[in-house]
């Protein structure tokens, strides 16, 4: 059925807000032919948007065909069921002239349905048996009624008092019927009424739900809230939930044009506009158009021009745009209003661009950002170290360069993901790949070793697994030191999840035991392995060097593991309470919310 064209063609398929696939023409008309995927799912592949299968030219006749077998099919239980129903209808017919003649007429007509197999013929006959015992007793009850009635009418005729009495009774069940009438009604409009609040209470709880877990920043537990609403409430309230449209754009219950409908509510505030433009504004930055992201950040800096989400992406657009002084001036003045350690990141992707008259006159400040953030704070901390070093090579600051590499090789990569940041952020903004000037000032002149060193960290970061391999297996063997060899294979085991190779690993003993990074590492690895294991001696170490935030982080990995709710309600209020966007305290909060 399918032409050779579209043999190699790979389909996803949407179905029930899952996404399923890729599957290749018969693949797809298998699933609809053992029901499994039906003509309203929705289909795409690479090149195109999504589309209902039944609208999809290219499976028009797939669907034909399909839907012909269906046809036929029904034309044959069709015309099963009108022969069951003419032997039936001729059978009570009969019935009123006689069970004999009954009988003979169903012999008679049973021959006609040779076109029936064994199975369905025994449940004809079983039909028309009941039908024929129903009409039977029917007629006796019919009988004895009828007699009934002549008896009383003949015993009771002339007895007055019989008479009031019977009429008495009359009245007395009829109003008995009209009372288990009145009750019944107001019984089924109790239930329908009870049925109804029970409902709209459960939609009212998700609602409450769904606004609670996005104030307590529990994204993840709004969107599977939300997603259980019936679709109707879904366009109702999807105002109060657009803060999470890149969750729910991913999620497929959302698309970009749904917000024109939300758009045209008559009661929107004003941060549900601005809301609304800022979706726009993501989707948009997703998709590289620039311009149409550029006119949401405009028309959302025209309603609310002091929010810091719109300066954040216009500073970001910025940027894009070549506008490199604005963006500086913006990022530190976002940073003097709230901490985050990606204001400076972007504030450091905008000196790359400046000219280097501009770029010496504002460094100072910037420089002096850094040096008190990565001081405090670990959120994007490897990214500020980088620009830190190439700060301290700029300026012949030997000291300060040495003291910044020790801390760039001991801070893990990817730490920045751990950091949660505003959905509505635009995306691909503060990448580790945007710093390549400074990836160059820091690389001059470092010792083979270092380079290594530096060159492993950086594909890691980027999240380049397979180039860190053959990076690793090309120039390991030209470092002497084993425990720095060691060190390499432990940062790629941990990035390739070989829990089994890290215990081997530390099994062999050769790791250098004063490593801040090898012990977070290693208590890591020993959470996710077995959790009841003790950790002990990481902890032990991570005290002993000050390393709080390591102890934190360790210790609240082993209770989430251990989903030990109390404990983990306990060590929240005590802990984390300047790092509430670090992920794994959304995580526990998580587990402690109901």
């Amino acid at each position: 059925m399918m032409s050779g064209m579209h043999s190699d063609k790979k389909w996803l398929i949407k179905s029930e807000n899952k996404v399923l696939g890729p599957y290749n023409f018969e693949q797809i008309e298998d699933l609809l032919l053992k029901k499994q995927i039906s003509l309203i799912d929705e289909v795409r592949d690479t090149d195109t948007r999504w589309l209902y299968l039944r609208e999809n030219p290219e499976f028009k006749k797939t669907i034909d065909a399909i839907r012909a077998r269906l046809d036929s099919k029904a034309e044959s239980t069709k015309a099963i069921h009108t022969n069951v129903s003419h032997v039936v209808s001729m059978t009570a017919t009969a019935n009123t002239e006689g069970t004999t003649t009954l009988n003979q007429q169903t012999k008679s007509m049973v021959p006609q349905y040779t076109d029936v197999n064994v199975q369905e013929a025994s449940v004809v006959s079983e039909q028309i048996n009941e039908v024929i015992s129903k009409a039977q007793e029917d007629s006796d009850s019919n009988e004895r009624a009828r007699a009934a009635t002549k008896v009383k009418n003949y015993a009771f005729h002339s007895d007055i008092r019989t008479k009031e009495k019977v009429s008495i009774f009359s009245k007395r069940f009829f109003i008995g019927l009209v009372t288990i009438f009145i009750l019944a009604a107001g019984g089924m409009s109790g239930y329908a009424y009870y049925t109804k609040y029970s409902q709209q209470k459960t939609e009212q709880d998700l609602i409450s739900q769904i606004k609670r877990y996005k104030l307590l920043g529990l994204d993840q537990k709004a969107l599977d809230a939300y997603a259980k609403l019936p679709v109707l409430l879904q366009q109702k309230y999807l105002v109060d939930v657009v803060e999470l449209f890149p969750l729910l754009e991913a999620a497929g219950l959302v698309q970009v044009k749904d917000l024109d409908t939300v758009e045209r509510s008559p009661d929107l505030t004003l941060e549900n506009k601005v809301s609304i433009l800022l979706a726009r504004f993501w989707f948009f930055m997703q998709t590289q158009n620039f311009e149409l992201a550029q006119n949401q950040i405009v028309k959302a800096k025209a309603i609310q021009p002091a929010n810091k989400i719109v300066i954040e992406n216009e500073a970001i657009l910025d940027l894009k745009n070549g506008q490199y002084k604005k963006a500086v001036d913006a990022f530190v003045k976002l940073y003097s209003l709230e901490s985050a350690g990606r204001y400076i990141v972007g504030a450091i992707q905008g000196l790359q661009g400046l000219s280097p008259a501009e770029r010496s006159k504002m460094s100072p400040d910037i420089e002096r950002l850094v040096d008190r953030h990565v001081a405090t704070k670990y959120d994007f901390k490897k990214e500020l170290l980088l620009a830190q070093l190439a700060f301290a090579k700029n300026h012949d600051n030997d000291i300060l360069f040495k003291l910044s590499w020790k801390q760039f090789l001991n801070t893990p990569t990817q730490l920045q993901a751990l950091f949660k940041k505003p959905l509505l952020v635009a995306p691909f903004s503060y990448l580790w790949k945007d710093l390549e000037s400074y990836k160059a000032t820091v690389r001059q002149g470092l010792p083979p070793t270092d380079e290594v060193l530096f060159q492993i960290h950086n594909y890691l970061e980027s999240s380049q697994l397979s180039a860190a391999v053959d990076y690793a297996d090309k120039n390991t063997n030209s470092i002497s030191d084993i425990a720095i060899k060691q060190q390499i294979t432990l940062m790629i085991d941990f990035a390739l999840n070989k829990r089994q190779d890290i215990v081997m690993l530390e099994r062999a003993d050769k790791l250098d035991k004063k490593s801040e990074l090898n012990h977070l590492l290693l208590a890591l690895n020993q959470v996710e392995l077995n959790p009841s294991k003790a950790i002990d001696s990481h902890i032990e170490f991570f005290r002993n060097n000050n390393l709080k935030f390591y102890g934190q982080w360790v210790r609240l990995a082993r209770l989430i593991k251990l989903n030990s709710v109390p404990e983990i309600q306990a060590y929240l209020k005590d802990n984390f309470l300047t790092e509430e966007d670090f992920v794994p305290v959304q995580e526990a909060r998580g587990l402690v919310e109901p």
